[in-house]
């Protein structure tokens, strides 16, 4: 699946750079189809949650899916 990593709830800016909150990595090529943790985008009315919030989301996901822990996920 192709994603758009600016359009991630992972996804957020420093010092005029995007970057990946899962990653700690800069955002160089914002489309991709390795993405494992790609989560979208979620908000509270107008706001959008925080890249922290995001993963709780994640982690949460990953609970439900039977995966108990981050340890099978691997970053490039």
């Amino acid at each position: 699946m192709s994603v758009n990593c600016m359009e991630c709830g992972f996804q957020y800016s420093e010092d005029n750079k995007d970057l990946c909150y899962q990653t700690k990595k800069e955002i160089v090529t914002p489309k991709r189809d390795d993405c494992r943790t790609y989560i979208a985008r979620k908000y509270d009315g107008n706001e959008p949650f925080t890249p922290a919030q995001h993963m709780l989301l994640f982690e949460d996901e990953q609970m439900k899916k039977g995966m108990t822990s981050m340890q099978g996920l691997r970053f490039k």
